[in-house]
């Protein structure tokens, strides 16, 4: 069997366990973002750059009506909201988990 049957194979795999699993993989990824941000530690005074170069891009910006730039991580179970000022983290304005 050649190296790309083979990867191809392990790509089927994957996919279809991700596809049956999906509730599964859903839950692990709430888990992942929420440790993430734990590991993270502080936020206020980060950069954007610094927080999203360790836990990824946001799920959803706005710009709000002063200017301030809102970034949110959302999943099923989490949802963590930053406000942003000139790209430095000014705190999290919100962030909730569910059952």
């Amino acid at each position: 069997m050649g190296i790309a049957v083979g990867i191809s194979l392990l790509l089927m795999a994957v996919a279809g366990l991700i596809n049956t699993f999906s509730a599964g993989a859903k839950g692990f990824r709430n888990l992942v973002i929420r440790d993430q941000f734990a590991n993270l530690g502080v936020v206020k005074g980060k950069t954007k750059k610094e927080i999203t170069d360790y836990v990824g891009d946001p799920t959803h910006v706005s710009i709000l009506s002063d200017g301030r730039e809102l970034c949110q991580w959302v999943t099923t179970n989490y949802h963590v909201a930053l406000v942003f000022e000139g790209g430095v983290c000014g705190g999290i304005t919100h962030e909730s988990t569910s059952k």
